[in-house]
């Protein structure tokens, strides 16, 4: 493995979870300068139960994440857990899926005054069943309530889907 260039293992690396990446960085100083590398991390998808670490992960690799998909349900659903400011470390973030939210935290998410300039793609998933403290079991419709002011915390979103 000392031989196998650096792209290779981290074209390997990137089929592992993150949390199997990150422990593979501690085998020997070669896996660790993949691990390393900045484009094994230009894609961030943390499984729903990485998400506890999501905070140290974006400190780390933040500022290499283009696109990034935060989706959760049940007992890894996103709350109180995902700040705002976390994401502001993604300096490159060009595509944002957020899927999850319950209406309150959604609400909550949406006070914050955080800038991502890089930012064409927003995408926000709220859990279908709790929009904005409304129950809704007869259509399971995907909703959301976003405040007009908030949009212009990214001011080259191209896209944004609800």
């Amino acid at each position: 493995m000392n031989r196998c260039p650096l792209d290779a293992l981290g074209n390997c690396l990137a089929f592992c979870p993150l949390h199997e990446r990150l422990r593979c960085a501690s085998l020997a100083r070669r896996w660790h300068e993949a691990v390393m590398e900045p484009s094994l991390w230009a894609q961030l998808i943390p499984e729903p139960e990485d998400l506890s670490s999501l905070n140290s992960l974006l400190r780390r690799f933040g500022k290499n994440v283009r696109y990034l998909k935060i989706a959760s349900h049940g007992p890894f659903r996103l709350s109180a857990s995902l700040k705002p400011e976390q994401l502001s470390k993604c300096v490159q973030l060009e595509e944002l899926f957020l899927g999850g939210f319950r209406g309150r935290d959604l609400e909550s998410f949406c006070q914050s005054s955080f800038c991502l300039e890089s930012l064409k793609s927003l995408t926000i998933e709220c859990d279908p069943y709790f929009n904005l403290g409304s129950f809704s079991h007869n259509t399971g419709t995907h909703m959301a309530s976003l405040p007009a002011s908030w949009l212009s915390c990214f001011p080259n979103l191209e896209r944004l889907a609800c």
